[in-house]
């Protein structure tokens, strides 16, 4: 197991240059971060995707649980690196990336929270970090709110969605998260998660904290991957009975 997170890097965890200073990454790689943050220009102010056309297909076409979702940086091919790096080969210091873009998203939403929380990973997760990475993350903005940042929802189940369709993300997604404990009541809910993509993860959690006593949740990620299909449903592309769980007729049915 590596334990590199202990200390700063020497190199850039994006380009991979030797860091000829105390910074986390290179000035080039740098200047390319702030370049790349997702603007709030013609996208949906619920769900965050961009908007095609009148309205919005992604929320006209599934409910939709969360009340309001932000992400901070697209997923190309330079965070996709910093991704695998901060989740899967124990490079802990990298959730610093996101701290200064989380605290500028802060102040423009101007938003006051009564809880702060993020979803635990399952036991194959512990195995392979010793380290929840939306926690560090979550802690940090949340002690300067002066409020506990808790793990109210954790994986039941280990379902991996990279290589499922569109639509079997949803579907997949029920009943494979859960409560970890007594969710307490709140009127304003912050959930913290590190990648959004068809947001039927998000979607899950929202229902679960709602069905607990939340009254609005708000979810914020690091990440907005938007090279699926989620991106082109237009209004009225999927409206059918309600499943109840996110999903309309079409989409249960595979027509979407």
């Amino acid at each position: 197991m590596r334990f590199s997170f202990i200390y700063s890097p020497k190199r850039c965890p994006i380009c991979d240059v030797q860091l000829l200073h105390r910074g986390r990454v290179c000035h080039s790689c740098k200047k390319k971060i702030r370049i790349s943050r997702l603007s709030r220009e013609n996208r949906c102010e619920v769900c965050f995707f961009p908007r095609i056309g009148k309205g919005c297909g992604y929320c006209a076409s599934r409910n939709i649980f969360f009340d309001s979702h932000r992400s901070l940086y697209p997923l190309n091919r330079s965070w996709h690196s910093v991704l695998n790096r901060w989740k899967f080969e124990n490079d802990r210091y990298l959730h610093q990336l996101f701290l200064p873009a989380l605290f500028r998203l802060a102040a423009r939403e101007k938003k006051s929270f009564d809880r702060i929380g993020y979803i635990a990973s399952g036991k194959s997760g512990w195995k392979n970090r010793p380290y929840q990475p939306c926690r560090d993350i979550g802690r940090i903005f949340a002690e300067k709110q002066g409020l506990p940042c808790t793990a109210d929802l954790r994986k039941k189940k280990n379902t991996k969605q990279s290589q499922k369709s569109y639509s079997d993300r949803f579907l997949d997604i029920h009943d494979s998260l859960e409560a970890a404990g007594s969710i307490l009541p709140a009127k304003s809910y912050l959930l913290i998660e590190d990648v959004f993509t068809t947001g039927a993860t998000a979607n899950e959690a929202a229902r679960i904290l709602k069905k607990s006593g939340v009254f609005s949740v708000t979810v914020w990620s690091m990440l907005h991957r938007e090279d699926l299909d989620s991106c082109r449903v237009r209004p009225g592309d999927g409206i059918g009975y309600d499943s109840g769980y996110g999903l309309t007729g079409k989409e249960e049915s595979g027509k979407y």
